[in-house]
């Protein structure tokens, strides 16, 4: 009997086009589930980070852009090839690989962008190569190929190319030894189930394999409608929280407008409207039109306001050229009192750089979050917050490299939502960061003012920032123009949503009962002495902020000249909400007649960069304030005097002419350093190179 041999025709020209589409389409849809439920799942962490403020639409979104993107990018991937040689028809496995192909080139690329040539830059790239070679051993060694089936499948290449940056980056950033323990052993469970669900299906290795589309149609399905059920519910870490014994106590929300100086602020005598939101609240509130921050860098007087010690006691601050040391454990800070009196604690910052976790200023929050384009500047394979980005964040970064006061109030109205519904108190902390450089205001407040000069760019200011805080030159007039006009429609930016944010309190009835601070970290220089941005020195346009306090239930326009600290802040909040103060604490509440123990200081420890830019900045700058005077002392010798009622722009010195003044208060810091130099407590400096990166993207660090 004969057998007839069966030969088995080649692939017909479209069939195999289908699968080149089809497989992209799998690969990136697949990819894009994946992406979505790590995102979801940041959210059960205790230290969390996102690149935007989760929705409940953001997984079908992310399967939405990404799925046509990978079936568009197969089909050309395959034309491409096909042009070099027509008989890749005949090879249905060719079009399978054209579909996965460009994801991976597309992730690592993105890596590439943002690192560099950096050991950052080679993970990515190297787990891609990883995958690849597992690819090409089918065709080289197809036995060997069939036993690393499942190596080189989809889901094996998203949960590499995401779960790796995802593990080292944010799961087991700043979180406990149990979160990371338990993350890694999710990671290598996922990796398992990977590598063992296609060998048991039968399945043949497959780089993107596309012989079951609607197994891995179902698959990505369900991860992304278990995220989209996840994030609709809500914030499961907030919502978690044990309620307080007393409902009736008050809401606490801390508001920092990161680096606005008071007197760019209409409501401070500004000639530029730019806060018609906030004099509409300084109706209900009182307005402080001498409040000075405890240090000029954002790490310093944050760790100020939440411990109510100054740097030099806290030892939260920069000290020469390497990263600045971060805040002792040991200090008791205002989150953790809160939540020992049974407030559910929250933080949504903007600021990536010195309010990351590595600083631990995030002690006592039960839930904390870093709003940045890019998550944290450490998950480039994120390509679709990268995209959204517009492919900006990188070590050098340029606009925009901080997220929006708009997406931060996207996350800020979700936790305000589970709030509301919950009726037990809560303290928010908010920090907004539109106002720092290089200043890029959303349209239309860039051109809300005028002076902006469409020619400047990133490069423009880093250069200026470099040859004017070293001596080299002084800023010009069309310069300081164009950041003046940028910094300001910042500042309205900044007042428009923080109105949104009192109108949200309004409309979830919580704005009643919440007492409400809005301040400032420090503020900036533009040019002034030869100073630009912040970080440099203790003269009023770095130490001079807005504060805002408006009560819970006793509404009340009032504005007051006595000269106050932020450091009041948080003994200020105690006393609102009845709980003991702090001791020892060089602040005092606004709300009563103490003395304060100190008096009002500042302090200027140079931000690293500076250190290193110019020996100018090789000194430790203090500055005290009695009354109207104000005197200004470095130990780098400097010994300055000025009445700010006559001379708010600092212009006259009067260390000579008044030296019975400057000597007393010479003498009062003198007395203030031994006492500190005694209390001060031991210092670790940071040698993170997470901290570095982000210090650098910030351009805080070289």
């Amino acid at each position: 009997m004969n057998t007839v041999k069966m030969i088995t025709p080649p692939s017909a020209p479209t069939t195999t086009w289908r699968r080149a589409a089809m497989a992209g389409f799998v690969a990136w849809a697949v990819f894009a589930a994946i992406e979505a439920g790590l995102e979801v799942a940041l959210r059960f962490l205790p230290v969390a980070c996102s690149g935007i403020p989760l929705r409940w639409n953001y997984p079908l979104v992310l399967l939405a852009v990404y799925a046509p993107i990978g079936a568009a990018l197969g089909t050309a991937a395959f034309g491409a090839l096909r042009v070099c040689r027509k008989s890749v028809d005949q090879h249905r496995r060719i079009a399978e690989l054209c579909g996965a192909v460009p994801l991976l080139l597309a992730v690592a690329g993105v890596s590439w962008l943002q690192y560099g040539m950096t050991l950052n830059g080679f993970v990515v790239p190297a787990l891609v190569l990883i995958i690849a070679a597992f690819g090409v051993v089918e065709f080289v060694r197809p036995r060997l190929g069939a036993v690393l089936s499942g190596f080189a499948t989809p889901w094996m290449s998203g949960i590499l190319l995401l779960g790796v940056p995802w593990l080292v980056r944010q799961a087991t950033f700043g979180t406990g030894r149990f979160v990371r323990v338990a993350a890694t052993l999710s990671f290598l469970v996922a990796v398992t189930a990977a590598v063992v669900t296609p060998r048991l299906a039968g399945s043949r290795a497959s780089t993107a394999s596309a012989t079951s589309p609607l197994r891995h149609a179902v698959g990505a399905a369900t991860v992304a409608a278990v995220s989209v059920l996840v994030a609709w519910i809500g914030l499961p870490v907030v919502s978690s929280f044990t309620p307080a014994a007393d409902p009736r106590l008050p809401n606490v929300i801390l508001v920092t407008l990161d680096t606005v100086r008071a007197d760019h602020l209409s409501l401070y005598g500004y000639e530029r409207d730019t806060t018609p939101r906030l004099r509409q609240l300084a109706r209900d509130a009182t307005v402080y039109r001498r409040a000075i921050a405890p240090s000029d860098l954002t790490l310093s007087t944050h760790a100020s306001m939440f411990t109510g010690l100054y740097a030099t006691w806290h030892g939260a601050h920069a000290e020469g050229p390497g990263v600045p040391h971060a805040l002792a454990e040991t200090h008791y800070t205002l989150a953790e009192r809160l939540r020992d009196k049974g407030y559910s604690t929250a933080e949504v910052v903007a600021n990536f750089g010195f309010l990351g976790p590595q600083f631990r200023l995030q002690q006592g929050f039960g839930y904390y979050t870093i709003l940045t384009p890019s998550c944290c500047v450490t998950s480039p394979s994120y390509l679709y917050r990268y995209a959204r980005a517009g492919g900006r964040i990188r070590v050098n970064p340029v606009f925009p490299m901080t997220s929006r006061a708009g997406e931060v109030n996207g996350e800020v109205f979700t936790l305000l939502d589970v709030w509301s519904r919950r009726r037990a108190p809560f303290f928010l902390f908010v920090d907004y960061m539109d106002a720092h450089w290089p200043y890029f205001p959303p349209a239309p407040f860039d051109r809300a003012f005028p002076g902006k000069d469409e020619a400047f760019r990133l490069r423009h200011f880093r250069r200026l920032l470099e040859e004017v805080n070293a001596g080299k030159r002084h800023i010009t007039e069309k310069e300081r123009a164009h950041l003046l006009s940028q910094y300001d429609g910042a500042i309205t930016y900044l007042d428009q949503e923080v109105g949104r944010l009192v109108d949200h309190l309004r409309a979830k009835d919580l704005y009643d009962n919440t007492l409400l601070v809005i301040t400032s970290d420090h503020g900036e220089a533009f040019g002034d002495r030869d100073l630009i941005e912040h970080g440099t020195s203790v003269y009023q346009d770095q130490v001079h902020v807005p504060l805002l306090v408006k009560l819970p239930h006793r509404p009340a326009a009032r504005a007051t000249d006595e000269a106050v600290s932020t450091l009041d802040v948080m003994p200020t909040i105690l006393e609102v909400v009845g709980a003991e103060p702090a001791r020892p604490a060089h602040g005092r509440s606004l709300l009563g007649d103490d003395e304060r123990p100190l008096g009002v200081m500042s302090e200027s420890y140079a931000q690293p960069q500076m250190f290193t830019l110019s020996p100018r900045f090789r000194r430790v700058e203090r500055a005290i304030f009695d009354g109207a005077y104000k005197y200004v002392t470095s130990s780098a010798g400097k010994r300055e005097l000025y009445h700010l009622d006559r001379d708010p722009a600092e212009r006259e010195d009067l260390a000579t002419t008044e030296g019975s003044a400057a000597q007393r208060l010479q003498a009062a810091i003198d007395g203030w350093v031994v006492a500190a130099n005694r209390a001060a407590p031991p210092r670790q400096r940071m040698d993170d190179p997470d901290a570095r990166q982000r210090l650098r993207s910030l351009g805080y660090v070289r």
